[in-house]
């Protein structure tokens, strides 16, 4: 918490003065009404996303998908290269389901894949909403009426 407060030093010591009997509710007051303005407009979780560059050869392409796919990662590219057995996959991958990932990947592909990985862009999630509760009657019948009975979504998760 902030608090305004001027220190003054004197020939006793330290002493504190306030600024006034109001100063905590006003930072009080205002925490509360840009929250209230937050919720008010929908927010979304913007999350990083981390651009993966994997090589391997086509014995280990089944491990390098498995891994791809527990990380919720989306593949953008597959290349082949010529003359050879080595695959280039491009992937993209959460940054928060990122670590770990290079040991996953080598343990899935039994040493086969070897991957790079670099900050690529942010992604909003404009489907799922982080702080949904049901309001209409479909929406409780679906997910029914308490909050404990609605499965987290994923960014909710991160949130927490």
């Amino acid at each position: 918490p902030v608090k305004l407060a001027e220190y003054v030093r004197g020939e006793a010591g330290s002493a504190v003065r306030s600024f006034g009997p109001f100063s905590g509710q006003v930072i009080s007051a205002a925490k509360e009404s840009l929250r209230g303005a937050i919720m008010a407009s929908s927010p979304r979780l913007v999350e990083a996303y981390l651009k993966c560059e994997i090589l391997t050869s086509s014995l280990g392409l089944a491990g390098t998908y498995a891994s791809i796919g527990s990380r919720h990662g989306v593949v953008s590219r597959e290349d082949m290269r010529e003359g050879s057995d080595i695959f280039m996959v491009e992937a993209f991958i959460p940054m928060a389901d990122s670590f770990g990932f290079v040991d996953e990947l080598r343990k899935r592909s039994s040493g086969i894949s070897s991957a790079t990985m670099s900050f690529s862009h942010w992604a909003c999630n404009e489907e799922e909403d982080p702080y949904f509760v049901p309001k209409t009657e479909e929406e409780r019948e679906e997910h029914g009426d308490t909050a404990v009975s609605i499965p987290k979504n994923r960014s909710r998760k991160l949130l927490d």
